[in-house]
């Protein structure tokens, strides 16, 4: 069993052990006061930042592309279908 101390972090309240750097959750830390921002902020996304297109461009997920207009299927169709009735006449 473990003997890890814990102590409520004083900006978000989540439980930090007390070994740590750093709170996992708000990265507040000892050397800025346990402030709200970490030093470090340019992991951070921009705030104007838009969810769906990044997952669309990073995985392809949400936005689907077509495989072809409609105009080039409907096309291709109608001369398959003038094609086989010029071969079966």
């Amino acid at each position: 069993m473990s003997s890890d101390k814990y102590f409520a972090c004083p900006h978000c309240g989540e439980d930090v052990k007390e070994s740590a750097v750093a709170c996992k959750s708000c990265g507040s830390d000892n050397l800025t006061g346990w402030s709200d921002t970490p030093d470090d902020t340019s992991f951070l996304p921009p705030d104007d930042d838009d969810y769906e297109e990044n997952l669309a461009r990073e995985f392809g997920i949400g936005k689907k592309k077509k495989l072809m207009p409609n105009w080039v299927a409907i096309t291709g169709f109608v001369l398959v279908l003038l094609w086989l009735l010029a071969y079966l006449r």
